[in-house]
């Protein structure tokens, strides 16, 4: 970005993880790269100081975008209600469950509503995977969208500025017409 204009990296830095963690949620995976990012914090010192071939000097060199990485993976992951893919059930389902697994099973529902995330009984429906595969694929496509109009406004609000007005009628309109 040129100087006075929006810089879009400043919502990247929350954006990017919060999507990576719609994405990976669980809590357990996000634990385990909350420990790889904290590793590689704790020793930043000693590790500057030795030579890292090319992969983990990539890994090093992202090690707190690997930390915002874990927090939102686990953030979500507790949403989702997984840990290494087990469901957590946290609170009490607000369905009751009767019948063998595998076959038709009884749902009653109690008419509460699960306190905070997925509620564990979808874990044991039989579409589970449909209706998980599409949720997190809907709210990834919601977020990505949002990401993407406000990376198209922070471009308008440049545009504005810089009195730019052939970017804002041949670059902002269509863009946000066929975005």
């Amino acid at each position: 970005p040129r100087y006075g204009e929006v810089n879009p990296g400043c919502f990247a830095i929350v954006l990017f993880p919060f999507l990576f963690g719609i994405m990976f949620g669980d809590l357990g995976h996000g634990l385990l790269l909350l420990l790889l990012a904290g590793y590689l914090i704790r020793n930043e010192a000693a590790m500057k100081k030795q030579q890292l071939d090319d992969i983990m000097s990539m890994v090093f060199g992202g090690r707190y975008v690997l930390l915002l990485n874990a927090i939102c993976a686990m953030y979500v992951g507790l949403i989702y209600n997984e840990c290494f893919s087990v469901p957590l059930g946290l609170f009490d389902s607000v369905y009751t469950l009767q019948g063998v697994q595998g076959t038709d099973m009884e749902v009653q529902w109690n008419g509460g509503v699960y306190p905070f995330g997925v509620d564990p009984a979808w874990q044991r429906a039989g579409n589970k995977m449909t209706f998980f595969n599409s949720y997190k694929m809907k709210v990834s496509i919601v977020f990505g969208v949002a990401q993407m109009t406000l990376g198209l406004c922070c471009s308008l609000v440049n545009h504005i500025y810089y009195k730019d007005r052939r970017s804002i009628w041949f670059g902002f309109v269509p863009e946000i017409c066929f975005f």
